[in-house]
């Protein structure tokens, strides 16, 4: 038989805004602040010559006085290692860039190959780049995509974001150099109100 239980509109919008269930929207292309909500670590790839290495799969969850998104989990997998292994295209092994994006925009020096316990990275805060990305053979729709990760300069208060149709805030122009905040062109702004992917 059946159970009936009782419904809680907030709980089921709340687990379908911040669980893996549910659909979302894509969020506006652009810099946004986030907290490490949780890591993991895994293998690098199930076969190659990048099997025998580790990353970190990182949640980063939007600030939650961000003006959109707040709550919402992306995930980063960041190498456990400074280069990829030699190939073809790269001989010597190509830098790990996500591993000194993430390591460092969290204030570590990883130069000597000395990573932090995993624990000490829970609810640090950090700047990323978030973009759309089309639709592929993962994806049925356009989704966001954490592409690169800074220092947070907000010492705790909300980045500079790009104003796409009044969803998000902007820093003005006098409390924060131009040179500090990352913005689209118009002409992207544009396109991310039509809802197509870039």
């Amino acid at each position: 038989m059946a159970r009936t239980i009782d419904i809680v509109e907030t709980a089921v919008k709340d687990h379908a805004e911040n669980s893996g269930g549910g659909t979302f929207s894509v969020l506006p292309a652009g810099e946004y602040e986030f907290t490490v909500k949780d890591v993991k670590e895994g293998p690098a790839a199930k076969s190659g010559a990048n099997a025998s290495k580790s990353i970190l799969n990182a949640q980063l969850r939007i600030v939650d006085d961000a003006p959109v998104g707040k709550g919402r989990v992306f995930f980063k997998r960041v190498p456990l290692f400074q280069a990829w292994a030699p190939s073809e295209k790269s001989p010597q092994g190509a830098t790990a860039h996500d591993h000194f994006q993430f390591y460092e925009g969290l204030g570590y020096d990883v130069s000597k190959g000395i990573l932090p316990d995993d624990k000490e990275l829970l609810g640090k805060r950090i700047t990323g780049k978030l973009v759309v990305k089309k639709a592929d053979d993962f994806h049925d729709e356009p989704y966001n995509e954490v592409t690169s990760l800074w220092a947070s300069k907000s010492k705790g208060k909300p980045s500079a974001v790009a104003d796409i149709a009044g969803d998000v805030w902007a820093t003005p122009a006098a409390a924060a150099p131009a040179t500090d905040a990352w913005a689209p062109a118009p002409a992207d702004v544009e396109y991310a109100k039509s809802g197509k992917a870039f």
